[in-house]
């Protein structure tokens, strides 16, 4: 007997089209009563009728709502630099006015492969790359060490690293927000503007 399905961030049945080839079929299953349960912390109100209808939801189907507000998280939004120098040194500034103790860490998201290399260069930190093979550079480094290794090698040492707190900053791209949540995330920058919202929340 099927006892229930708990769908975590609910909120991708529509911001992801290719999420779970399953979600496209969902209403054959919904033809058995049992309890489903969704969570989320981005969905509008606006937009239930809308998940109700997707998920084959039930008319009286029981909405809670509590609030996803932070009260201790600050919110800073600069205009978007479109000089590389310029948001280099920006992004430089940023990082040196953080007040952090040990064991705090900083992520900076980044678009590209060429500025995520340049922002861990100048920030003396580590960069988790999405290329298949990098070249190491700055930082990264090592004597007697020449060519390329696997990227993959390199993002489990970057990532060690940073929760270690031997760099307390790391240089990442979106595929590192992906179901990732650390502890003592003291500040996140996105150095780029993102390519869509969902990556940005």
């Amino acid at each position: 007997m099927f006892g229930g399905l708990v769908l975590d961030e609910v909120h991708k049945v529509f911001a992801s089209r290719d999420f779970q080839a399953c979600m496209q079929s969902i209403w054959q299953i919904r033809r058995l009563g049992f309890l489903v349960v969704g969570m989320s912390g981005m969905i509008p109100v606006e937009m239930e009728s809308l998940l109700r209808r997707k998920l084959c939801l039930v008319k009286d189907t029981v909405v809670i709502h509590w609030s996803s507000n932070r009260p201790e998280l600050e919110y800073f939004i600069d205009p978007p630099l479109t000089d590389t120098t310029l948001v280099h040194q920006w992004m430089e500034e940023i990082v040196k006015k953080q007040k952090m103790s040990p064991g705090d860490k900083g992520l900076v998201f980044v678009t590209s492969v060429s500025n995520g290399y340049t922002l861990a260069l100048l920030l003396k930190c580590d960069f988790y790359c999405t290329t298949k093979s990098v070249k190491e550079s700055g930082d990264n480094e090592r004597p007697g060490t020449k060519g390329f290794r696997p990227a993959l090698a390199l993002r489990s040492e970057a990532v060690a690293k940073w929760r270690q707190g031997i760099n307390p900053i790391i240089v990442v791209m979106t595929m590192f927000a992906a179901e990732n949540d650390f502890s003592y995330v003291m500040f996140v920058i996105l150095a780029i503007t993102p390519f869509d919202m969902c990556s940005a929340i």
